[in-house]
């Protein structure tokens, strides 16, 4: 290093730059607090996200409730029913998951360039939140589908 410019002698590829002696400069209070912002976020996506699913696997199984009457009044059981209406929740989580999921690899691959500090596949998200998800479908329809298959033919034709 040269005394007087205070730059490093060129290398190979002849540039030179300013020589780095002690800490990194500390991080501004701005960059900390928006990173916590953005893990509160992703904390709170997780806690809600089966609260949406149990609400849209609940709502597609309440809007077949004419059809449990139909499949009732001619002679279908309840548990052919709660089976058949939380086969078609848990279709619909599936096909929702496997979209997700490409989506979010497809997705981290494009935004790697952008985290620091971060693996791009964090195994939390990508193994524990799909089981979480699906343990949700897994209940999300039963309340419904039981409560569907146990309502009057006469009603639920009525509705």
């Amino acid at each position: 290093m040269s005394a007087e410019s205070g730059l490093a002698p060129a290398g190979e590829t002849g540039v030179q730059g300013p020589v780095i002696d002690g800490p990194p400069p500390p991080v501004p209070s701005a960059v900390i607090a928006r990173d916590q912002a953005g893990r509160a976020t992703v904390r709170a996506v997780r806690v809600m996200e089966p609260v949406r699913i149990d609400g849209v696997v609940s709502y597609a199984v309440a809007q077949r409730t004419r059809e449990v009457g139909i499949r009732m009044a001619l002679g279908a059981d309840s548990r052919t029913m709660v089976w058949l209406l939380a086969a078609s929740g848990l279709k619909l989580v599936a096909v929702g998951g496997a979209i997700g999921l490409t989506v979010a690899f497809v997705v981290t691959r494009l935004l790697s360039g952008l985290l620091f500090d971060i693996d791009t596949i964090d195994p939390l998200t990508f193994i524990g939140m799909p089981l979480v998800l699906g343990a949700t479908a897994l209940l999300a329809p039963y309340l419904p589908a039981r409560r569907a298959s146990r309502i009057n033919p006469v009603a639920a034709l009525r509705l």
